[in-house]
């Protein structure tokens, strides 16, 4: 792949923001940006989902900001993942899949009942 080695340069960052110029950029390409790269803000996008070097930055976790097309750069910053703490990570991950058909459940067995109170101790 073309941008592999700026997905890898991005993918070994520790920092949230990056901020390069696009001749470092052509640096660890090893190739130059296409004319479009500096002329075409939009290059520089976030969509993803058929360009290949949208890709790689957000493959790596990072999406393009700041471009100032003027001086040839810009900053990628780490996309940050939304954390729930409300609910488990798999929360309505089986919904639908399994179906228990009514009056075929059982009382609770084992540890979690008491025999004495019949109750969730």
């Amino acid at each position: 792949m073309k941008y592999e080695p700026l997905e890898r340069f991005l993918a070994d960052q520790s920092r949230d923001a990056v901020p390069m110029t696009f001749d470092e950029i052509e640096k660890i390409l090893g190739k130059a940006l296409p004319p479009s790269a500096r002329t075409h803000r939009p290059w520089w996008g976030n969509r993803g989902a058929s360009h290949v070097h949208e890709r790689a930055w957000l493959e790596a976790g990072y999406r393009a900001e700041n471009i100032d097309m003027e001086r040839e750069r810009l900053v990628f910053r780490r996309i940050q993942a939304v954390k729930n703490t409300h609910r488990p990570p798999l929360h309505g991950a089986l919904r639908n899949l399994v179906q228990v058909q009514s009056g075929k459940l059982t009382d609770p067995a084992g540890e979690l009942w008491s025999a004495d109170a019949g109750r969730l101790k």
